[in-house]
C-alpha cells in the first residue's frame, strides 16, 4: 500500500491474500480474444494469470490434439513473483505457434508448477526434515493425501487452467494460376 495506510487497510489486503492462497489456480483471462480457428504454422496469444501462488517456477500454454499430444510451441514463463509489494501481479501474455502438422480440434490450456521453493532442499530449515504442512504438501508434492472426516488434501505439482477449445483449418492458400499469352 500507499505510505501512510493504516494498520486496516494493510490487514485487508493481508486477508485478501490469505484466502487467495488456500489453493493455487491457473486461468486463462482473455477468452473472448482467442481465435476460433487457427491455421498450421500460424501464431496468437493467449492471456493468463495465477493466483493462489506466491511464485511461477515455470507456466507455458499447451495445445491438445485428440490424444493428448501438444501441437503447439510458446515461449516458458519462468520465476515470477506473483505478489510484489502487496500486490498480485498479472495477468500475462504468451505468443504461441501452432505446429505446422497440427489438423482437427486442440484444447488450449495453461499449465503451471508453483511455490516450489517451499520444499527445496536449500531452504534455511531444510535440515529438519521435508515439509510436513498441508499447505505446502498440497502444492509440492503429487503423492501428499491427507484426510480428516469428509475433507481430504490432495497434493498437486501440475496446475491447469480451463480449457478453450479452437480448431485447425486444413485449407491451404491458393496461388492464383497466371495465364501466359503468346
Amino acid at each position: 500500500g500507499a505510505e501512510g495506510d493504516g494498520h486496516v487497510t494493510r490487514n485487508i489486503r493481508l486477508c485478501w491474500m490469505i484466502t487467495d492462497a488456500v489453493e493455487p489456480y491457473v486461468e486463462i483471462t482473455g477468452v473472448d480474444a482467442l481465435p476460433t480457428t487457427v491455421t498450421p504454422g500460424g501464431k496468437f496469444s493467449v492471456s493468463w494469470q495465477v493466483g493462489g501462488a506466491f511464485t511461477i517456477n515455470r507456466a507455458e500454454v499447451q495445445c491438445l490434439d485428440g490424444s493428448g499430444k501438444n501441437k503447439c510451441s510458446s515461449r516458458a514463463t519462468k520465476d515470477v513473483e506473483v505478489w510484489v509489494n502487496g500486490a498480485r501481479q498479472g495477468p500475462w501474455t504468451t505468443e504461441v505457434t501452432v505446429d505446422a502438422d497440427a489438423s482437427g480440434p486442440l484444447k488450449i490450456r495453461v499449465w503451471a508448477l508453483v511455490d516450489q521453493f517451499f520444499a527445496a532442499t536449500d531452504r534455511p530449515e531444510a535440515f529438519k526434515g521435508v515439509p510436513q504442512t498441508h499447505f505446502v504438501n498440497a502444492r509440492t508434492n503429487n503423492a501428499w493425501l491427507a484426510k480428516a472426516g469428509d475433507s481430504e488434501v490432495v497434493g498437486h505439482r501440475d496446475w491447469y487452467s480451463q480449457t478453450v477449445d479452437i480448431s485447425v483449418s486444413s485449407a491451404r492458400r491458393l496461388i492464383p494460376h497466371v495465364r501466359k499469352t503468346h
